[in-house]
């Protein structure tokens, strides 16, 4: 066919963009939604989401404890939900929207209080939209343990630097440090020390 319309004969994408079911088909598809989990060991996984953001889960006894949230534009809480059956709260470690995004589907979260004017800076606004916030912080500083039963804990640790409130947690059964942003990354952003 491509001969006889005087096309080069490697010109595949010639018929293939005038087949208007294929290429409605092929827009219809977007990877924004999508979330790629990885099973790190058990009680563990680390989460990508599209947008180049990773999240965490981590499961004790009673509790799971979801670590940032992305900034996927999808079923969140789904997603969290088909990795754990137990009942999970969020622990933010910064305040900037791809660790945040999804607060708004929270009751409550963990974060350091030192991150709290971050949350009316003009450029969080532009990262969230219109979101409302109505979960309640349960501010976190250094020391403090985030007990999951089972004698699965979670360490707080403070590192200033991304944001004056930047927090690690620590599973120290696991042995797993989440830093966030917290180690050597956008040092130049609003309100960074």
């Amino acid at each position: 066919w491509m001969a006889e319309q005087g096309l080069f004969p490697h010109a595949s994408w010639v018929p293939a963009y005038q087949d208007k079911a294929a290429l409605e088909w092929l827009f219809s598809h977007k990877t924004t939604d999508r979330y790629e989990m990885h099973f790190v060991q058990p009680g563990f996984w680390w989460v990508d989401d599209a947008t180049g953001s990773s999240l965490y889960i981590i499961e004790g006894a009673d509790r799971a404890l979801v670590v940032d949230t992305g900034m996927a534009d999808n079923d969140f809480i789904g997603m969290v939900k088909s990795l754990t059956r137990l009942p999970f709260d969020l622990a933010v470690t910064h305040c900037h929207g791809d660790h945040m995004y999804h607060l708004d589907k929270f009751d409550r979260y963990y974060m350091s209080e030192k991150d709290l004017p971050l949350l009316d800076a003009p450029f969080m606004k532009g990262m969230l939209g219109d979101r409302t916030f109505n979960a309640k912080l349960m501010p976190v500083k250094d020391g403090d343990i985030i007990d999951l039963g089972g004698g699965y804990e979670v360490e707080v640790f403070t590192l200033g630097g991304h944001t004056p409130g930047s927090v690690v947690y620590l599973d120290r059964k696991r042995k797993i440090a989440l830093t966030g942003d917290a180690l050597g990354v956008w040092m130049q952003v609003p309100m960074a020390t």
